[in-house]
């Protein structure tokens, strides 16, 4: 059976629908099986072992998806774009959440999940719309087989990555946490590399307040990033595509979870992931501001001294681990 798969949202969401890939594959061997993103996600998708075509959501047609002879799409998050573009290419099995109204018009096949309750992970509920094609199918760590581009940074030969942009994904830890966190690191000798999409005072101030970092904010393509995370010892990071990414590229990660269901880290989680992550112990309504930002303690983690003995650990960790496909 041709299949098609598409995750058409961020970063960090297409990475939680990679788990199934090898199941899928191995259920259908001689087959296509084409995925349908965003175009800035395709790095992630480069040189996949179990794909087979890559379509883009911003000039996919339904006549190119037709000409690939699809049997069945399983469209993973609900995008209006998506629906349309996989009806009119005729594409007869349709596999979808039943989550917006609209969904109960567009997919044939239409799955409940209530994925507001966060009970899974999000690759285990990306994972139960794909097995109603095979049930059978077990879900493995994601990974990235691109090995990136060099941005020529010259970049030290061990390093810790920070990303401290949460690009309003989950609430985040105060600036003074990742600056204490930064000195932490650097106190051991060991030089760090700070990223992200854009300047930001933060990553402005752990450049400035750590003498042996690099700050490399704004100055990374996506194909570059997944270079310096790849050959980093460990990754830290908020709920963010960074840390999905790190996770994928078979890096170690820290992390800090809110407390408020829908963000999570029983949903939110890299999948099968290597390293540490902390939830929150204070409690918090279950949403959060339209901003993501968080107003209560929630996010003010008391755990200095175990966080110091969880960075040795994971300096350690990443010396071991050999980085997926290094």
């Amino acid at each position: 059976m041709n299949v098609l798969i598409s995750r058409t949202d961020r970063l960090g969401d297409l990475i939680q629908s990679l788990p199934a890939l090898p199941g899928l594959r191995a259920h259908f061997p001689g087959d296509t099986i084409g995925f349908l993103i965003a175009k800035a996600n395709a790095p992630v998708l480069t040189g996949h072992p179990a794909i087979d075509r890559v379509h883009f959501i911003e000039e996919v047609t339904a006549d190119e998806l037709r000409a690939c002879g699809y049997e069945a799409a399983v469209v993973l998050w609900y995008d209006p774009r998506v629906v349309r573009v996989v009806k009119n290419a005729g594409i007869k099995r349709r596999v979808g959440p039943l989550s917006k109204l609209g969904s109960f018009f567009a997919f044939n096949e239409g799955v409940r999940q209530h994925r507001s309750a966060s009970v899974k992970n999000e690759a285990e509920y990306n994972g139960d719309l794909i097995r109603t094609l095979c049930p059978e199918i077990t879900l493995e760590r994601p990974r990235i087989y691109n090995r990136g581009t060099d941005p020529m940074a010259c970049l030290p030969d061990s390093y810790v990555l920070i990303a401290p942009q949460s690009r309003n994904s989950a609430p985040n830890i105060p600036e003074a946490t990742y600056l204490w966190l930064g000195a932490a690191i650097a106190s051991k000798g060991i030089p760090i590399v700070v990223s992200g999409t854009h300047s930001d005072p933060v990553c402005d101030k752990l450049a400035a307040e750590c003498g042996n970092a690099l700050n490399l904010c704004g100055r990374t393509t996506l194909e570059e990033l997944i270079w310096v995370a790849r050959r980093s010892l460990f990754v830290m990071a908020p709920s963010t595509g960074t840390l999905h990414l790190a996770n994928a590229l078979g890096r170690p990660i820290l992390s800090f979870y809110p407390p408020a269901k829908v963000v999570s880290a029983t949903r939110w989680a890299p999948f099968l992931h290597e390293g540490k992550i902390f939830s929150s112990p204070f409690e918090c309504a279950n949403k959060c501001t339209r901003d993501r930002s968080c107003n209560s303690r929630c996010m003010n983690f008391d755990i200095i001294g175990e966080l110091d003995v969880e960075i040795d650990k994971l300096l350690h960790l990443g010396q071991v681990i050999v980085p997926v496909t290094k």
